[in-house]
C-alpha cells in the first residue's frame, strides 16, 4: 500500500482543510476480530456450528496533522473537522491501486495545538464506529450471466447486496434456475421479450418488469462468498428467446 493515500470525508479530501496524515493508515485495513458460532454437545464435547464467521462494528482512529500559517486558519480547520461529529460519514480511502470506502458515524474528534517555528500545528485524531465493519469498493462490478458458470472477481469478504438481472430477448423465456456460488435459486414464471426479471438482495425484492414476483421465487438471498470460488450461470425450462443477465455488485474487503 502507498505511504501517502488520498482520504475523503464525504467527498471531500481532507488535504483541503490541512490535514497530513500523520501516520500510515495500513491498519485501517485489519480485519476486525471475527467470531464463529459454536455449540456444546453432551460429553463437553464443543465445536463450530458455522462455516461464517460475525464480526462486531469496525473502529476506525485516523492519526492527523493540522498545518496552518495563522492561529486563526488553524481553528478553522478544527472547526471544520469537529463538524463531522455525531454525522455518518463516508470515508473514501485510494492507495492508487484499490479505491474502498465505508460508512460510519464519527464518535471523537481530539486535537492538541502547539506552535513551531514557521506554522501553527495540531496533532490529532479522528474516529469512527462502522456498523457494518466490511470496506466497499467505489465501483460497481458487472458479470455476465448466461447458461455457463462466470468465475466472480470477489474481494475477501462476502457480498450480501447483490443485484441480479435476468433478461429475454427476442421472445420469452419461462421458469429461471440460477446457480449461485454453492446455492441454487429458482424462480417460476414468463420473463416477455425485452422485459427482465430483477433480484434484489440488498432490499429483498424480487421484481418481474417492475412487478412484484416474491411469491414465486425462492432460495433466499444468500451472501456471496469468496471462500466458496463462487460462479454464476443462469438457465431457463423453456421459451424460445435468449437468456442472458448480469449479476451487479460492489466487492467487499475486511
Amino acid at each position: 500500500m502507498a505511504s501517502v493515500p488520498t482520504v475523503t470525508f464525504t467527498g471531500t479530501n481532507v488535504n483541503t482543510f490541512g490535514v497530513y496524515l500523520n501516520a500510515d493508515v495500513e491498519g485501517w485495513l485489519s480485519a476486525p476480530g471475527q467470531d464463529y458460532a459454536t455449540a456444546a454437545f453432551v460429553g463437553g464435547i464443543g465445536g463450530v456450528v458455522s462455516r461464517y464467521p460475525t464480526t462486531g462494528p469496525r473502529r476506525l482512529q485516523l492519526p492527523i496533522r493540522l498545518y496552518a500559517d495563522t492561529i486563526a486558519t488553524r481553528e478553522t480547520y478544527e472547526q471544520t473537522l469537529k463538524a463531522y461529529l455525531t454525522k455518518d460519514v463516508t470515508v473514501k480511502l485510494d492507495d492508487g491501486t484499490t479505491a474502498r470506502e465505508i460508512t460510519g458515524r464519527c464518535v471523537g474528534v481530539t486535537l492538541m495545538p502547539y506552535r513551531v517555528p514557521v506554522s501553527v500545528v495540531s496533532d490529532g485524531v479522528v474516529a469512527f464506529v462502522c456498523a457494518d465493519p466490511l470496506w466497499r469498493s467505489t465501483s460497481s462490478t458487472n458479470e455476465t450471466i448466461n447458461g455457463t458458470p462466470n468465475t466472480l472477481d470477489l474481494g475477501n469478504a462476502p457480498v450480501s447486496d447483490w443485484v441480479l438481472t435476468i433478461t429475454a430477448t427476442t421472445n420469452s423465456i419461462t421458469d429461471i434456475t440460477i446457480t449461485l456460488g454453492p446455492n441454487t435459486l429458482t424462480w417460476t414464471g414468463t420473463i416477455a421479450a425485452g422485459q427482465a426479471l430483477v433480484i434484489d438482495a440488498s432490499d429483498f425484492t424480487v421484481e418481474n418488469n417492475a412487478v412484484d414476483a416474491l411469491a414465486t421465487y425462492s432460495g433466499g438471498f444468500p451472501a456471496i462468498n469468496p471462500n466458496d470460488a463462487p460462479a454464476v450461470s443462469a438457465t431457463k425450462a423453456s421459451g424460445s428467446g435468449t437468456l442472458g443477465g448480469t449479476l451487479t455488485y460492489k466487492k467487499r474487503y475486511w
